[in-house]
């Protein structure tokens, strides 16, 4: 994917810039993309690639950072335009940090050990249902408290549930 964006001749699909302020940084990204590898590879459903190019600049220390990634997309440009794409990338990150990372670092999810049967998937869908439970009725789940110390607070209260949701009213 890297070469569809080094030759300076290639084609661009499209072309995205957004910069950002927040948390103390300055985030400056570029996405581009490209259907250079549409119909050339097996990869099921691609028709775009994705080369997103992030600079992040700390306020305090004035330390800049270069990031790229890349990804494949099976939607076309027609229907995802570089900022689209530049979005979606960006949701999935959010969906990482709100779901996977409040399972992994606050409940340690990763480090449990169930291994009968179906019990990993039991257990893993079990903890999806407590965290929108908690999402959704829980007041340490709305404040600007960080994720990982919700999960604590929340760990903390397992003996207590009448502490841990609020009654309907």
């Amino acid at each position: 994917m890297k070469l569809c964006f080094e030759d300076p001749e290639a084609p661009i699909a499209g072309r995205a810039t957004h910069t950002e302020k927040g948390h103390g940084r300055v985030t400056r990204r570029v996405c581009r993309t490209s259907r250079l590898l549409h119909g050339y590879t097996d990869f099921p459903g691609l028709r775009q690639v994705i080369e997103e190019k992030r600079r992040v600049t700390k306020q305090t220390t004035g330390k800049t950072t270069t990031e790229t990634a890349y990804a494949v997309a099976s939607l076309s440009p027609r229907a995802a335009s570089a900022r689209t794409c530049m979005k979606l990338v960006r949701r999935h990150w959010h969906v990482e940090n709100r779901n996977h990372h409040v399972r992994d670092d606050g409940w340690r999810e990763d480090r449990q050990v169930w291994r009968r049967g179906r019990a990993a998937y039991v257990m893993s869908m079990l903890l999806g249902v407590a965290l929108n439970l908690l999402r959704a009725r829980s007041p340490h789940w709305r404040d600007k408290t960080p994720l990982t110390r919700r999960a604590a607070i929340v760990n903390d209260l397992t003996l207590a549930p009448d502490k841990l949701f609020r009654r309907a009213s």
